[in-house]
């Protein structure tokens, strides 16, 4: 540790969040957690490395035990975040709350988001609609609106999902990382 300052550790964690630094070592907390599960042998997992240089953590970042951990903490996340959904005792009970137009309205939204429509052609849609001879008694939604809608099904889909999984005595799980046009890496989870 003798050449390098806390100023430059402490913006060696900020970029790595994984970066654990005890004892004159350092080490990564997503590999020691994942250590058992993967029965991962690699230093950083271990005894930790003395070698406190930055090439070293980049050549662990991009090292695959690391990559497989991560992946395999973000599985076990998805699977603790599926197992604690609370789920609504019974969902018809739910729809009968919502009246005719209401519903219109929910199956426009959820339409367009399954024919990855834009959201921002929702109110197109409604006016459409409206020539077309229904009753609809919204307009001009906000994008705020039309969000909250679409996290309010995506929640209703979702709860068939997580009793689909929970009822069922197996189930696949597939995982795949890829980056959109912002560079932003995105973890795709894919169930069956």
């Amino acid at each position: 540790m003798g050449s390098v300052s806390e100023k430059t550790l402490l913006e060696w964690r900020n970029k790595h969040p994984w970066l654990v630094i005890e004892s004159g070592v350092m080490k990564c907390k997503v590999c020691t957690d994942m250590k058992s599960k993967l029965k991962l042998i690699t230093v950083w997992a271990d005894k930790g490395s003395p070698n406190f240089q930055y090439s070293g953590i980049t050549r662990h970042t991009a090292s695959a035990e690391h990559n497989n951990a991560v992946i395999a903490c973000e599985q076990d996340k998805q699977l603790q975040t599926i197992s604690s959904q609370e789920v609504i005792a019974d969902v018809s009970d739910v729809c009968e709350l919502v009246d005719d137009v209401d519903k219109k309205l929910f199956n426009k939204v959820y339409y367009a988001a399954k024919m990855e429509i834009p959201s921002s052609t929702i109110n197109s849609l409604l006016d459409l609609q409206t020539k077309n001879g229904l009753n609809i008694k919204y307009t001009n939604l906000s994008p705020d609106t039309v969000s909250e809608i679409q996290t309010s099904i995506e929640h209703v889909l979702r709860e068939g999902l997580v009793n689909d999984i929970k009822s069922s005595p197996v189930f696949a799980m597939m995982l795949d990382e890829s980056t959109d046009l912002t560079v932003d890496k995105r973890l795709s989870i894919c169930v069956r």
